[in-house]
C-alpha cells in the first residue's frame, strides 16, 4: 500500500502532505545557467523517490516475482572502493598479471562473477610506451584496483575476490599457485600450443594419438588419413567431396547456381544452342504491361494498336531476350515547336549563284 500511495503521489505531484511543516532550507544550488538545482520541488520529489525505491527493493526481497510500477526506474546509484596492491613491497610479484590474466580474461570473469566494474589504477598499471596522451585517472596514487558497483554487497564481494588473490600470490609460490597455473593453460591454448581439449596439460601426438612423446618425435608411419580434414563438415580422413554429411541451406544453394552458369558457360564454348525458358510473367500477370516498358502515350502511333489489343483481351508483346523496336521520339506538350526563321537572319544562308542571262 505505502507504495501505491508513493507511485500515486508522484504522479500526480502532490509532494506534500503538510504544508505547515517545513524543514529549513539548505543552501541554494545554481547550475551553470543561473537556475537553482535544489527547489523545494526537487528535494521532496528525490525523497519520495527513494522511499520508494527502498521499499521495491524489500519487497523483492521477499517476494521476487512482483513487479514494479511502470514508471519505476531504480536509480543509477554508484558505490566505488579502492584495494591497495603492495607492489612496492614485493616488486618481484606480478599482482597485475594474477588480476588481468591472459588477455583480461581473469578480470573480465571477476567483473561477471561479482557485477562490478574493476580497473587496475596507479604507478605501475601502464607500461612505459604505452601511456596515452595526458594524465590518467589516479595516475599519483599507488597502484590499487579501482572498484565500482551499485550496491554495497556485489562491492565487498569484489574487494574479497581481490584480496584473496593478491593473498594467494604472497603465501604460495608460482609454481604452486592454482590461479597462476590455470593462467599459463589458458594462454598456451590461446596461443596454439596447447590444445584445448586437454585439460590435464598433455599434448598427445597427432600422428598416432600417444600422450607419452611429442608429434615431432613419433616413430612410426605418417598416417595421411589424418592430414585430411573436410571442409564441409570439419571430420578428419576424408575430403568434402566424400562427406556424407548433406550439405544444406544458402552454401548448397550458392553450389547448385554456379554448377548451373559452369555448365551454361561450356555449352557456349562448345557451341551447343541454349534452350530457350518458357516465358511465364504472361501467364501469372496478363493485360499487365512489364516496368521497364512505358505506356502508351497519346497521339502515339502504338495507341491504337494497343487499344484494341486491351478489348480483344490480347496480351501486348513481351520481349525478354531482344530488344524492342525503336519508337518515334515524341515531344512534349509544353515544348513548343521551333519558329520558322525569319526574313532578317536570311542574309547569313549562302544563296546559290544566280542563273545565266538567256542569249538573245
Amino acid at each position: 500500500m505505502e507504495i501505491e500511495d508513493l507511485t500515486r503521489r508522484l504522479r500526480t505531484n502532490q509532494f506534500y502532505l503538510f504544508e505547515d511543516r517545513r524543514s529549513p532550507s539548505p543552501e541554494p544550488i545554481y547550475d551553470y545557467y543561473g537556475k537553482r538545482m535544489n527547489t523545494r520541488e526537487v528535494r521532496k520529489k528525490q525523497e519520495l523517490e527513494q522511499r520508494r525505491h527502498e521499499k521495491i527493493q524489500e519487497l523483492l526481497k521477499l517476494k521476487p516475482e512482483y513487479n514494479p510500477p511502470a514508471d519505476y526506474r531504480p536509480p543509477n546509484i554508484k558505490l566505488y572502493g579502492k584495494v591497495w596492491i603492495p607492489q612496492d613491497k614485493y616488486p618481484e610479484i606480478n599482482f597485475v598479471g594474477l588480476l588481468i590474466g591472459p588477455r583480461g580474461n581473469s578480470l573480465k570473469a571477476l567483473e561477471m562473477e561479482t557485477g562490478t566494474r574493476i580497473i587496475v589504477r596507479g604507478k605501475g598499471s601502464v607500461k612505459e610506451g604505452k601511456r596515452r596522451i595526458g594524465p590518467l585517472p589516479g595516475h599519483n596514487e599507488p597502484l590499487h584496483a579501482y572498484v565500482t558497483a551499485t550496491t554495497s554487497a556485489n562491492l565487498k564481494a569484489a574487494s574479497e575476490k581481490i584480496k584473496s588473490i593478491l593473498n594467494s600470490a604472497l603465501d604460495e609460490q608460482d609454481a604452486n599457485n592454482s590461479l597462476f597455473t590455470n593462467q599459463l593453460k589458458e594462454l598456451a591454448v590461446l596461443n596454439g600450443t596447447l590444445k584445448a581439449g586437454s585439460a590435464s596439460g598433455v599434448v598427445h601426438c597427432s600422428n598416432c594419438g600417444s600422450d607419452q612423446h611429442k608429434p615431432y618425435e613419433c616413430l612410426e608411419g605418417r598416417n595421411l588419413n589424418l592430414n585430411i580434414v573436410c571442409i564441409s563438415c570439419g571430420g578428419v580422413g576424408h575430403i568434402a567431396k566424400d562427406c556424407i554429411v548433406p550439405r544444406i541451406g544458402y552454401q548448397a544453394a550458392q553450389n547448385e547456381e554456379l554448377d548451373s552458369e559452369y555448365n551454361a558457360l561450356l555449352e557456349e564454348i562448345n557451341g551447343a544452342p541454349k534452350p530457350k525458358k518458357a516465358a511465364t510473367i504472361s501467364s501469372v500477370a496478363p493485360n499487365i504491361f512489364l516496368p521497364f516498358r512505358l505506356p502508351p502515350q497519346k497521339g502515339h502511333p502504338l495507341q491504337s494498336t494497343h487499344q484494341m489489343q486491351y478489348h480483344q483481351r490480347q496480351e501486348p508483346p513481351v520481349y525478354f531476350f531482344e530488344q524492342p523496336p525503336p519508337r518515334p521520339p515524341l515531344f512534349p506538350r509544353w515544348m513548343p515547336m521551333p519558329p520558322p526563321p525569319l526574313q532578317t537572319f536570311w542574309p547569313q544562308y549562302i544563296l546559290p549563284p544566280p542563273p545565266p542571262p538567256p542569249p538573245e
